[in-house]
């Protein structure tokens, strides 16, 4: 079964971008998946996001979807199945260790540039 309220509750969107190898800017930009965007105008917050280009928004399902080309179904049962969404809803221990090793990750990025 799949529990949209619990998809959106519990997976941050900026971690979620990340985790599919999104670039994301410093202030949490990237280019518009909407539009044909050759500068950073859609911005990611925790919870939705925004395209300041084309006006375009959702959540963490909608941007899933656009990302991958599924419909908000089939992204549903990505990000379940891709972060281990148990049925208490909340992110299992291997995919929320995964998103912490990948914030890691993009920070010693950071650190080298």
């Amino acid at each position: 079964m799949i529990d949209f309220k619990s998809i959106k509750e519990n997976l941050d969107l900026i971690d979620t971008a990340r985790y599919y190898n999104v670039h994301i800017t410093g202030n949490s930009m990237i280019n518009c998946l909407f539009h044909n965007d050759k500068n950073p105008s859609m911005k990611l917050y925790h919870d939705h996001f925004y395209c300041f280009g084309c006006g375009e928004h959702g959540d963490v399902i909608a941007f899933t979807a656009k990302l991958f080309g599924l419909s908000p179904l089939e992204a549903a049962k990505k990000l379940q199945s891709d972060f281990g969404i148990t049925v208490s809803g909340k992110p299992s221990i291997p995919a929320q260790i995964k998103l912490i090793n990948k914030r890691e990750q993009e920070k010693r990025v950071l650190q080298i540039i």
